[in-house]
């Protein structure tokens, strides 16, 4: 919390970072329905945590979207 003005206002910060082995989640999938799929699997190991999915998208040399 920190002062603003006459009142106290709470400043939240949320950080990415990459899920531990104890987890039971692995660092990459190859699809989102994969990802889901694994945070279903684990929800006991991860309650009060929040996942973020984030797609990789590959451009080769030649342009071509992987």
């Amino acid at each position: 919390t920190e002062p603003d003005g006459y009142y106290m206002k709470t400043i939240e910060r949320v950080v990415l970072e990459i899920p531990h082995y104890s987890s039971g989640l692995d660092e990459a999938y190859s699809s989102a329905e994969e990802a889901k799929q694994a945070i279903i699997d684990n929800k006991d190991k991860n309650k009060s945590c929040e996942f973020c999915i984030l797609p990789i998208v590959t451009v080769g040399w030649d342009g071509e979207v992987a």
